[in-house]
């Protein structure tokens, strides 16, 4: 079967929430997949699956609106309908750091896009770094006790 993704996903093990707005309830997921435009999460027990909820990753912090792609029982395929804050707070700060005295609110949204793909961008370098950080640390910490 042939990719029908535009965007690069990356395989993750991290915590997520589905919070659903009627009723008030929030479910914790699995994040399998995870990339700028969507994620693959999988619940511990089956909910009737709205087409639209609000989908967070405390850890990376990510809160973003989605839609419901795909469900396959306890897996599910989410589509970010949203701008993570994350990613809307580092394209506002990449644009004041251009110092041109206009206002964000008043830029055009295509404008507004680039910075939020620079954002993203940024953000995908850095945990990058730190991976490869942390695998250092690792591997010293592992020679020091095989010394």
């Amino acid at each position: 079967m042939s990719e029908r993704r535009s965007v690069k996903r990356l395989r993750t093990l991290l915590k997520g929430q589905i919070r659903l707005s009627s009723p008030l309830s929030v479910h914790e997921c699995a994040v399998r997949d995870l990339s700028d435009a969507g994620a693959q999460v999988v619940l511990k027990h089956p909910i009737q699956m709205p087409l639209e909820v609000d989908f967070e990753i405390p850890t990376r912090n990510l809160s973003v609106r989605a839609r419901l792609a795909w469900s396959d029982g306890l897996k599910h395929g989410l589509t970010f309908t949203g701008v993570s804050q994350a990613i809307e707070n580092i394209a506002q700060a990449f644009y004041d750091a251009e110092g041109e005295g206009a206002s964000w609110a008043h830029e055009p949204e295509i404008l507004k896009e680039e910075f939020r793909r620079l954002a993203s961008e940024a953000i995908i370098l850095f945990e990058a770094q730190q991976a490869g950080t942390q695998q250092v640390e690792r591997q010293k910490a592992k020679a020091q006790a095989a010394a």
